[in-house]
């Protein structure tokens, strides 16, 4: 943030303060391109009297509605801001809604390992892969959409919100909700399968956080590498991921000795969607999930 533009907000400021009382509280100059200073005071003017409106009538609002409607329909920019909001406006924490996080789910039968898969299509195929095979009674399948299915709340049931991809009975249902929000001791073999570059092992490195049994699906990895080793590949350049980083250790041995020394050996990317679903289906015919 540049000399000028603070300036201007130090100025925003003493102009609304003559109509409301709190503007010494907002230290935190809030810098966003297509408004100016003027404009994102007045903003914080709304949000306040918007709180106040809500908490009177023991109403509750998202932070992307309560964004919408302070600041011109725009809905994000409140995004990074709700540890502001709760120190500047005492009424924030108890008016804005906590953020469900959406996860999408396969719930079998009986609940015996679970499969978390990063990207949208490969999970509807390995879903589908899934039904049509032995292991549709105890393998239930995780769309963990990137980062997502590791975020620090994940077992917390006020944060997490699951939609399910078939009719699983109410006891199934159960039976993965215990063990999912941590209702009973029983832990289950965890697997991970996702792309083939450092986002992807990234990704399991996080899941070993919460999910401390997560390891990689090594019979999809492999059947990936057969495409790798065929030359369907490509380098970081080529695919916009040139932001990413190596993870180091991941703490999953077949990810940091068979995956991160392919990677880091070879400098070249394979995306899960490689496997059509033939490939995916002998992946799951070939393998133990329960062994270890």
């Amino acid at each position: 943030m540049n000399s000028d533009y603070a300036a201007q907000w130090q100025n925003a400021l003493e102009q609304i303060a003559h109509g409301w009382p709190k503007p010494k509280i907002i230290k935190q100059a809030i810098e966003l391109p297509g408004f100016d200073a003027k404009q994102l005071a007045e903003g914080l003017v709304r949000v306040d009297e918007l709180l106040t409106n809500l908490a009177q009538s023991g109403q509750t609002i998202s932070l992307r509605t309560l964004s919408a409607r302070c600041f011109n329909g725009h809905s994000k920019v409140l995004d990074t801001k709700r540890a502001f909001l709760e120190h500047a406006f005492p009424l924030a924490k108890a008016v804005i809604e906590d953020r469900v996080i959406m996860l999408s789910a396969y719930i079998p039968e009986r609940l015996d390992a679970v499969l978390f898969v990063e990207n949208f299509d490969s999970f509807r195929t390995t879903v589908r892969a899934v039904k049509n095979c032995h292991w549709k009674n105890n393998l239930a399948v995780i769309y963990s959409a990137g980062y997502r299915g590791s975020a620090g709340q994940i077992r917390d049931p006020k944060v997490t919100q699951f939609v399910t991809i078939n009719q699983a009975n109410k006891t199934a249902y159960q039976a993965f909700h215990d063990w999912w929000y941590l209702r009973t001791t029983s832990e289950k073999p965890c697997f991970f399968w996702g792309d083939l570059d450092y986002e992807g092992l990234g990704i399991i490195k996080s899941l070993r956080r919460t999910f401390p049994t997560t390891r990689c699906w090594s019979t999809a990895f492999e059947a990936m590498i057969v495409h790798l080793d065929a030359g369907v590949a490509h380098k970081k350049e080529h695919a916009t991921k040139k932001g990413q980083i190596n993870p180091g250790s991941t703490g999953c041995d077949f990810s940091d000795s068979r995956l991160l020394a392919l990677i880091e050996d070879d400098d070249l990317f394979v995306d899960q969607e490689v496997l059509c679903y033939d490939e995916v289906s002998r992946a799951l015919a070939q393998s133990d999930f329960l062994e270890g």
